[in-house]
């Protein structure tokens, strides 16, 4: 699976609706920003907090929540949508740039099965 750069592009910036804010640096799209609070952190193994700016991978299971579908006679103006929950979460943490390691999360649980690893 390939992943897929959601940096919104300049034609995303000049259709944007502004009931719908971007990050706080305008470079991606709302809703990409997943906040987890000190419960969550605690259930995918983060025990310490990463610097600003660190970068881990991931892998989620998510549930769809809402489809809507829409087109006009012509069929000039189609569009479909979907929203989805994410129910399971699970974050490795990229080695630092200088070439050291940093221990993971499943560096930590390396002898337990997560809940993932059977997708």
């Amino acid at each position: 699976m390939a992943l897929t750069d959601m940096k919104r592009d300049a034609a995303d910036m000049e259709s944007e609706d502004d009931a719908m804010p971007a990050d706080d640096e305008g470079q991606y799209p709302y809703g990409l920003n997943i906040c987890l609070d000190k419960d969550e952190l605690d259930k995918v193994g983060i025990t310490k907090l990463p610097a600003i700016g660190a970068e881990f991978t991931g892998s989620f299971v998510a549930q769809v929540t809402r489809i809507s579908q829409s087109a006009d006679m012509s069929g000039s103006d189609e569009s479909m949508s979907m929203s989805l929950q994410i129910t399971m979460l699970d974050l490795a943490q990229e080695a630092d740039h200088a070439g050291e390691s940093t221990e993971t999360p499943q560096a930590e649980r390396k002898e337990s099965k997560t809940l993932l690893s059977s997708y």
